[in-house]
């Protein structure tokens, strides 16, 4: 797993609330979908904002996510990722490191869940939401290499 002392304030907050988001819904293990949410609440996020340009909102996602049947973990128990959602860790490294960026902010977590391959309850939520993925993928490069956030 890649050193997590390398994500920003913004991505550590986002998956934070990705973790809160997956208690809620009694889920045992933090999914894309949490991550996007996490991304979508972390306020002070540029690519929150981005986000919400783009019409993907908090609640727009919760509403297309279904609660699990599983048991929430207990508040102290760190809620573990699924294998999803650490491979887009994996790549949100990799395209900093690309980029020549020292550190993980938001955007580099979006563009990696936004990239192929895509999983299907990501894709489903993009379709629903009527939102191209290719287009905000295309879009969030040009601002990741330009600025280095979104």
């Amino acid at each position: 797993m890649p050193d997590f002392d390398r994500l920003t304030e913004d991505s550590l907050r986002a998956l934070y609330w990705a973790q809160v988001e997956t208690y809620g819904r009694h889920g045992g293990f933090c999914g894309i979908a949490d991550l996007l949410c996490g991304i979508a609440l972390s306020r002070e996020s540029v690519t929150s904002e981005f986000l919400s340009k783009a019409g993907i909102t908090t609640h727009a996602v919760r509403s297309l996510i279904a609660p699990t049947a599983d048991e929430p973990p207990t508040v102290e128990e760190n809620i573990p990722l699924t294998p999803n959602s650490k491979k887009t860790f994996n790549l949100a490294f990799n395209v900093a490191d690309e980029l020549g960026h020292q550190k993980i902010n938001c955007g580099h977590i979006l563009y990696s869940l936004l990239n192929e391959p895509m999983v299907e309850d990501l894709r489903e939520i993009l379709q629903t939401l009527k939102v191209d993925p290719e287009q905000l993928r295309s879009e969030l490069y040009l601002r990741l290499r330009d600025t280095g956030c979104p």
